[in-house]
């Protein structure tokens, strides 16, 4: 039971920055998550939870401004993927991911994640 079973930690940083039009823009997103796998042949079950740091999403309409600097927010990620053997250690991932705690805060806009990853066993 046990030697199908998986289970992980991670980090988050990703950056993002643009023109709008109206505005440039960047923004730095930092944190960690720790998940659990269950795989069935090259197919995986997937739960997680994930605490992510990123500027808010509450935007005063009359400036377009943030009005909250930074916020932490959890998540809560269930879903199922698939991996590739790239080598003997080295695996390659893909994963369709839900959120199962979405709130006015969260960090994605979308209920439905879609991930892709590497793994080194060590």
């Amino acid at each position: 039971l046990f030697e199908n079973a998986a289970v992980g930690l991670g980090t988050t940083y990703a950056f993002y920055f643009g023109n709008d039009g109206i505005s440039k823009y960047h923004a730095h997103v930092f944190g960690g998550r720790i998940f659990a796998r269950y795989y069935i042949y090259s197919f995986y079950g997937h739960i997680e939870y994930e605490l992510l740091n990123f500027d808010s999403w509450i935007v005063d309409p009359f400036n377009f401004q943030n009005l909250n600097d930074r916020i932490t927010e959890p998540s809560v990620l269930g879903g199922l993927g698939y991996r590739a053997m790239i080598t003997e250690r080295v695996f390659a991932t893909i994963s369709i991911l839900f959120n199962l705690h979405e709130t006015p805060n969260s960090f994605y806009q979308s209920p439905i994640i879609y991930r892709t990853g590497i793994i080194i066993n060590i």
